[in-house]
């Protein structure tokens, strides 16, 4: 990957207002060349640049998709563009994939702001910490050493924590190396498929995962039923494109499949990959004769669902901060307090 993508300024927030404006655009009778220009009236110097790229490319014939894929838009980013070449509706795969991107920036934001002030408590803490254990105990545990007194056992043990702070923080630092080290290798020797299995059994990541790619798989495969094309050649058109590899190798294993006289059905129900309902969800359509519409609506009904989650979880994580945040105060002041009151005893 060209080491310039980590200096485009041309953040993910502006490309999916980008997209949606284009949507938008095309909408109202703009061909791409013209909504393209528009873009650039109040653009930033930076994005003014970016569009004048994207122009120049899709004027040597690129296709749109391959295009973004070049100036390092998402894969679900381009593949909407590029199903939405097939299906004759360049207009709402731009908005889709734009309102797509929106999203995912805005839950990024939320995340930040709500981890901001546990991480700034976080901060304060470890400060408080560092005094307490390298500045006051100590002088607390001379002092009961001169009077033959030991320390309680909560403060003998922040110390002995600290004592060997260094030798944990090398061993952590020895494990994380070793297992960013073990993704890599696992990325090299795996396939794509067997990586997703690997992340599929993680408890925690399975339903995000499932209701992601089932959501993805509806969309895009539901689309292209929509406008009226066959099942085979659907996939034909998913495994024509390079661009989001999990629907490359799908219409290629559905296809096999099918192939071998399996139903549609039958074969996703025994896909890991996918929610329990969506095999359900394949015969209600076939037997209604709305195969794609009903797709593309259960897929929106995903994609709601996967944000509703993913919201719950980010309302979980800042509650679970404060918690460790307030547990870790109790014992650092317990560890400085219980020392004083056991001298007030004394005296």
């Amino acid at each position: 990957m060209n080491i310039l993508v980590f200096l485009d300024r041309w953040s993910n927030e502006q490309r999916a207002e980008f997209l949606v404006r284009v949507g938008s655009c095309l909408d109202r009778g703009f061909s791409l060349k013209e909504a393209l220009l528009l873009q650039q009236a109040e653009a930033r110097p930076t994005v003014k640049k970016n569009i004048d790229s994207l122009l120049r490319s899709l004027k040597d014939g690129h296709p749109v998709a391959h295009v973004l894929n070049e100036h390092h838009f998402s894969e679900d980013v381009v593949s909407y563009l590029h199903f939405s070449t097939h299906t004759g509706s360049l207009s709402t795969g731009f908005r889709e994939a734009g309102n797509l991107l929106l999203s995912r920036c805005q839950r990024r934001k939320r995340m930040g702001q709500l981890l901001r002030y546990p991480i700034f408590l976080l901060w304060m803490v470890l400060i408080m910490g560092t005094i307490i254990v390298h500045d006051l105990l100590p002088n607390f545990k001379t002092l009961y050493d001169s009077m033959s007194i030991s320390l309680p056992p909560l403060s003998l043990a922040l110390l002995s924590f600290s004592a060997h702070l260094p030798q944990i923080l090398l061993i952590f630092l020895f494990v994380s190396l070793g297992v960013i080290a073990g993704f890599f290798v696992l990325k090299r020797n795996m396939s794509y498929e067997q990586r997703l299995k690997l992340l599929i059994s993680l408890p925690i990541l399975s339903p995000f995962i499932k209701l992601g790619l089932t959501s993805s798989f509806a969309a895009h495969f539901g689309s292209l039923l929509k406008i009226g094309m066959a099942i085979n050649q659907a996939l034909d058109v998913m495994g024509e494109q390079s661009f989001h590899p999990f629907l490359k190798n799908e219409s290629h294993y559905l296809q096999a499949k099918l192939n071998a006289g399996l139903s549609l059905s039958s074969v996703l129900a025994r896909r890991t990959f996918y929610t329990k309902d969506l095999a359900t969800v394949i015969v209600n359509g076939s037997e209604s004769g709305r195969l794609g519409p009903t797709l593309v609506d259960y897929s929106q009904l995903l994609f709601n669902k996967l944000e509703q989650k993913l919201n719950r979880w980010i309302l979980f994580i800042q509650p679970f901060f404060f918690f460790l945040i307030g547990g870790f105060l109790l014992v650092m002041f317990l560890s400085l307090l219980l020392p004083m009151f056991d001298m007030m005893k004394g005296l």
